[in-house]
């Protein structure tokens, strides 16, 4: 198959979107930037990059950027939506994320917490809908600059929950100081309380992402052992460009689901 690039519009500073049309296979199709596609599927745009590379997105690089065929973008997200893969509210994902570790999810009716685990139990393995339903897992995200020699007591400090490579059950091979860290907290007031314990400089090129829950009556974002949930824990290596990070996301995923729901995963 041979992919030409033959750009017929220019995108102007005023659009939201980069729109082109391609000839793949001498035919003409409309294509969108990496941002957009994200935007559409309700996923991040490193999850957008693994899609590619997966092979369940079409797509060409253009000067060192991704142009997507719109029409696969739509293929995918149909599928989704027939998973049932909309995006749960930050509440329902912490939950589902809480159950799948047996924490009491208080902040849930019963009736919710009943229709939750039959989802969690009725669920099929598949890893791109739940990335899209945990989507919005976050009410904020921070950026900070830490010290090397400050990101080890920051881990074990038990203040925030640990996430993606840095999860101490998951991580192999883990860089401490070499690999942006990632860690959760439940609320502002926490996080005000860790800015300030470990003295930590706000930047955008900083190497700490400190997120925010912000769900009420979450008292902690996991089960004490200094992690976050492993649902969310998954879901923050998915999003990672590497794809050892996301293998490892993907796996866990399906072996909290088949926790769940009594199933054995090869």
């Amino acid at each position: 198959m041979s992919v030409t690039a033959r750009p017929v519009v220019v995108p102007l500073e005023c659009q939201p979107r980069l729109t082109l049309i391609f000839a793949i296979d001498n035919m003409s199709v409309m294509v969108m930037a990496t941002r957009d596609a994200s935007e559409r599927l309700g996923v991040s745009p490193r999850r957008v990059h693994g899609l590619i590379r997966s092979g369940q997105l079409r797509a060409t690089s253009v000067g060192g950027r991704y142009l997507i065929d719109e029409e696969s973008i739509d293929l995918l997200s149909a599928r989704l939506r027939r998973r049932g893969a909309r995006p749960f509210s930050r509440r329902v994902a912490w939950a589902a994320a809480g159950l799948a570790d047996r924490v009491d999810v208080s902040w849930l009716s019963s009736s919710e917490r009943s229709r939750l685990r039959a989802r969690l139990r009725g669920d099929d393995l598949d890893v791109d809908a739940w990335v899209a339903r945990l989507r919005s897992r976050a009410a904020a995200e921070h950026s900070f600059r830490v010290g090397t020699d400050h990101v080890v007591d920051l881990l074990d400090s038990g203040v925030v929950g640990r996430s993606g490579v840095h999860a101490r059950d998951l991580a192999t091979d883990r860089l401490v100081g070499s690999e942006r860290v990632i860690v959760w907290v439940p609320d502002d007031e926490h996080l005000r309380d860790v800015v300030a314990r470990f003295d930590l400089l706000p930047t955008s090129r900083g190497n700490l992402t400190i997120k925010v829950a912000g769900v009420h009556g979450l008292g902690s974002v996991g089960t004490g052992r200094g992690d976050a949930f492993r649902l969310i824990v998954a879901a923050d290596l998915l999003d990672l460009a590497d794809a050892r990070s996301r293998q490892a996301g993907g796996a866990l995923v399906r072996r909290c689901l088949s926790e769940v729901g009594g199933r054995v995963v090869g």
